[in-house]
């Protein structure tokens, strides 16, 4: 098991470690979501490997089968579970004090920069700055990797209407009003918000022998 920089297991890279015990993972998703959990929580997993795999074994998440696929987010069904989860962490980055909350206390003003930022590209281009990952299970999906760049994607939902209506200026003065604030004090809202787009490209991981439907779906 890998615990630190000492294990004899290092001589190799975590990212050769990792596609071997999940080949079927495609590349991106072990460097965007599973590489950066290596050395802090030790590797192979175990159990949930502290919440990252989403309440799954390490055994479950070597027989999924991810795809890449084009969805609308606004059409899926979501596992209640996630929700709860989610819901919590959207209340700890919009209250004043980040740290009454426990998402707070875990991540703090970081977390907050981790939603804004995507939210700026976002609010830019339409679309996530890379794919983020769900789990389908029972037909009910859950974010596993990119939560803070589905809020960023959800805040804008809501309000994105209204966006396409108003001035640089009112725009800037409404995201304001919504306490999202800006890191810079030089920073503004792009005059040219692109569409924004209810579809998205994602990964999805699915049970085996689960199909999906209303999607454009390539095989990893």
């Amino acid at each position: 098991m890998i615990k630190n920089k000492n294990s004899i297991f290092m001589d190799n890279s975590s990212f050769e470690i990792i596609k071997k015990d999940l080949p079927n993972f495609p590349d991106e998703v072990i460097k965007d979501w599973i590489e950066p959990y290596y050395e802090k929580h030790g590797w192979p997993p175990k159990d949930t490997w502290n919440g990252v795999l989403f309440n799954e074994n390490f055994e479950f998440w070597k027989e999924v089968e991810w795809k890449k696929e084009t969805l609308d987010l606004t059409s899926i069904k979501f596992s209640n579970e996630w929700i709860e989860v989610f819901s919590s962490m959207c209340f700890a980055y919009t209250r004043k004090n980040i740290d009454d909350t426990f998402f707070g206390r875990q991540l703090g003003e970081k977390g907050r920069t981790r939603w804004l930022s995507p939210l700026f590209y976002i609010l830019e281009t339409g679309f996530f700055p890379k794919p983020i990952c769900l789990l389908c299970k029972n037909n009910e999906f859950s974010v596993v990797d990119g939560n803070h760049r589905f809020m960023a994607w959800q805040s804008l939902a809501k309000i994105n209407d209204e966006l396409g209506k108003l001035s640089p200026e009112d725009k800037l003065k409404t995201l304001k009003d919504l306490k999202i604030s800006y890191s810079k004090g030089d920073a503004s809202v792009n005059d040219k918000v692109s569409e924004f787009s209810k579809t998205q490209e994602v990964l999805v991981a699915y049970q085996k022998n689960l199909t999906v439907g209303n999607s454009t779906t390539q095989t990893l």
